[in-house]
């Protein structure tokens, strides 16, 4: 077992490739644009079980109408501005549940980006994903609203967003890690 987070233009058009299938067999996202938002996103988080691709994650880097969306459809007074990036493509197959592979990838990909504030969003019936968000800083904001995914003929489902405020790095932690 193995994980691998890499920029999209690092990735080899196969793991590019795997990364789509992964999240159209998960069915919790639309097929339109898809590749393009996986090849916009900021990282990608690969975990691999001996040979097979058991678990991904991403953080993306949304436009800012649909940023903007997503705030809106939450109700909050959260100003989706201040949330440029958005963790989200998260599935692990169900085989590999339990073994906490979404919640280390989750992990390495806030510990990419620690000072910037990012948002995502969860249906309100995973229980695992809402955990792991918990744990990992971000907090409810506004208020579930109804989702729904053409892909599936309009089945509804109810999404919370949450957010995330970065922590500051501090010049000190800096040149710790840099061997000052």
């Amino acid at each position: 077992m193995y994980s691998r987070i890499k920029p999209p233009a690092q990735c080899s058009a196969a793991e590019l490739e795997s990364f789509y299938r992964l999240l159209l067999k998960d069915g919790k996202v639309e097929k339109r644009g898809l590749m393009n938002g996986i090849r916009r996103a900021k990282l990608l988080a690969f975990h691999y079980e001996n040979k097979t691709l058991a678990g991904i994650a991403a953080i993306k880097s949304p436009s800012k109408s649909y940023r903007q969306n997503m705030f809106m459809n939450a109700r909050t007074s959260e100003n989706p501005d201040k949330y440029i990036l958005e963790l989200g493509y998260a599935v692990t197959l169900e085989k590999y549940s339990g073994r906490h592979i979404c919640s280390s990838l989750v992990e390495k990909l806030i510990s990419s980006f620690p000072s910037w504030n990012m948002y995502a969003t969860s249906e309100t019936t995973n229980t695992r994903m809402l955990k792991i968000l918990e744990r990992n800083g971000f907090q409810k904001t506004g208020e579930p609203y109804k989702g729904s995914l053409q892909s599936t003929g309009g089945e509804e489902y109810f999404v919370q967003l949450f957010t995330r405020i970065g922590r500051p790095i501090h010049s000190q932690n800096l040149l710790k890690h840099n061997g000052a």
